[in-house]
């Protein structure tokens, strides 16, 4: 067995392992080594930034030009099921935020904490918005599928070679890039503070986010259990680096991986996925909406009508096209919306800023595992319409090859 598929059949408990033994043994690290090692992740995360523009435009210009007339299609699936999604999970965070709201409940910011300085400072910057390359991708290879057929598939071919690479070389560092990020949280006494200052509230988000996820897992597995637990054990490297990173872009080697694991059309993970990370966030959705309502109670701050929270979900559906899944984002692209439909002051944003960095790792782990929820969800749907993205000769040949 080569060492990628070791490594990555044995992920979840290098990763398991690697998070106890510095939660436990952390503190007997030379500060020295503890920066070195935060630098050497955040390092890696600014190359996997780097290098996302290449894996979205070689995923997606692949699946344009395998889908040709049919790519717009799943493209418009993808943004549907998506505004779905979120919609309801915007609401039912809605649910959840008003019963804390009239609970007896008081925050205070957290404590001063001596903040770990990385080493060194070496990251690539983004070069190319997501957006930009996600249009490009698409529309250049539904160019080169109608003019350039032949051509056209020889890059795909070639670009699914340099994707592969790059996929399998960062699922090898995966490990390395979560040590670093990990000895940050431990160093700077995240996990505590959480435990002692912020149970209730907290634990609220935790329940309702993963409940939500969970439910979509349970339905994948029309009602089992057992089959719902082997669909999420899948996802578990990708949900546990996406905790420790608090990125759901760096995390998405592992993520696409996992959804290959439990879907039948492999290619559709490499297509919905890079979407997906950028604009599908459950987890937002539970901690942005239910953090709001707690600092409303804080503040003594009435709490919005519904239609000021109607407009407000709309809003922030949009906003998630304008926020990449990289750690402490999510917040700061909806801070108007905070302002104009839920009465934010400057004070009020900050404590929710502060809360937010705190929760950040959980909250990016439901974005992750909910992610790979909807991705096998569209995986369910093109199976049952598979005319959605195959042309009816593919379909013959499919149904050719399982006979």
């Amino acid at each position: 067995m080569s060492l990628f598929k070791t490594l990555s059949n044995k992920m979840p408990l290098i990763l398991f392992g690697l998070i106890a033994s510095i939660l436990v043994c952390g503190h007997l690290l030379p500060i020295g080594l503890k920066s070195g090692l935060y630098a050497t992740s955040m390092s890696i995360k600014g190359l996997i930034v780097g290098v996302l523009p290449i894996i979205i435009f070689g995923l997606l210009f692949s699946a344009a030009v395998l889908m040709a007339k049919k790519a717009t299609w799943i493209v418009g699936l993808i943004l549907g099921t998506v505004c779905l999604s979120t919609f309801v999970a915007v609401f039912l965070a809605r649910f959840v935020g008003l019963g804390l709201y009239n609970m007896d409940l008081s925050m205070s910011l957290p404590p001063v904490i001596t903040p770990l300085i990385p080493l060194w400072n070496w990251e690539l910057d983004a070069w190319v918005s997501n957006s930009i390359v996600m249009m490009s991708a698409v529309f250049s290879g539904l160019m080169g599928a109608f003019f350039m057929p032949e051509r056209a598939l020889m890059v795909s071919r070639f670009l699914d070679q340099v994707v592969g690479i790059i996929l399998k070389a960062l699922t090898l560092v995966i490990p390395i890039f979560v040590v670093g990020f990990v000895i940050k949280l431990q160093h700077e006494g995240v996990f505590v503070t959480i435990l002692k200052n912020y149970s209730v509230v907290f634990a609220c988000i935790a329940v309702a986010q993963f409940s939500y996820i969970f439910l979509l897992y349970w339905a994948l597995a029309k009602g089992s259990f057992s089959k719902m637990w082997g669909l999420i054990q899948n996802m578990l490297p990708a949900t546990i680096s996406g905790f420790t990173s608090m990125s759901s872009a760096a995390s998405m080697p592992l993520l696409i991986e996992g959804v290959e694991k439990n879907t039948t059309h492999k290619q559709l993970a490499k297509v919905t996925i890079p979407v997906l990370v950028n604009i599908h966030m459950i987890g937002e959705c539970f901690t942005d909406v239910i953090l709001a309502y707690a600092v409303l109670k804080t503040y003594g701050v009435a709490d919005p009508s519904w239609p000021n929270y109607l407009m407000f979900s709309v809003w922030f559906f949009v906003a998630r096209f304008a926020c990449a899944g990289v750690p402490g984002g999510g917040i700061l692209v909806i801070k108007s919306l905070l302002l104009t439909y839920f009465a934010f002051t400057d004070a009020m944003f900050s404590l929710i800023y502060a809360l937010y960095v705190l929760f950040d790792p959980v909250l990016t782990a439901g974005n992750v595992l909910g992610d790979g929820a909807l991705a096998q969800w569209l995986d369910r749907i093109v199976t049952k319409r598979p005319q959605l993205i195959y042309s009816k000769q593919d379909i013959a040949q499919m149904q050719e090859t399982r006979k």
